[in-house]
């Protein structure tokens, strides 16, 4: 097996299959999507003449997605019911991601993921739901492969 560098790209690590999701601690069985999103806001200072001299971080901004089932929500009504039910309510919470690559494993922990949307509709004709979440990150995620 070759040594991967710096800036090489890993088939396997774009693949669904054998991709697992673990959300506010329990192992999530049907769902079609997850992401994370990472931004940074700069700005950039200039010198006399018109010369960038330097730059500043303005704010970070971190973001997670994903798409369940509307079976894998009951796990989530369940942990909102203390809170009236509402998923908005919930405290944050941590999101684990991992998946083969290769023979490593790539591992993702935000050790705190707060809901911040979820959109549920209902189509006629559809036999079933996926609802889509969206989380704010309360701390920095860890991304490794190990």
């Amino acid at each position: 097996m070759s040594v991967i560098q710096p800036g090489d790209l890993i088939p396997e690590a774009g693949a669904w299959e054998g991709f697992q999701l673990n959300l506010f601690g329990t192992d999530l069985v049907d769902f079609t999507e997850f992401g994370l999103s990472y931004e940074a806001e700069f700005e950039t200072n200039y010198g006399k003449g018109g010369e960038a001299v330097s730059w500043s971080i303005k704010r970070y901004k971190r973001s997670s997605k994903a798409q369940l089932s509307f079976d894998q929500m009951g796990y989530l009504f369940n942990q909102a019911i203390i809170y009236g039910g509402d998923l908005l309510k919930l405290p944050p919470q941590p999101i684990t991601a991992t998946s083969q690559v290769g023979d490593k494993v790539f591992k993702l922990i935000i050790p705190a993921a707060k809901i911040i949307k979820f959109d549920m509709n209902w189509k006629e004709g559809n036999s079933k739901m996926d609802v889509p979440i969206d989380f704010g990150l309360t701390s920095y995620p860890i991304i490794m492969l190990v």
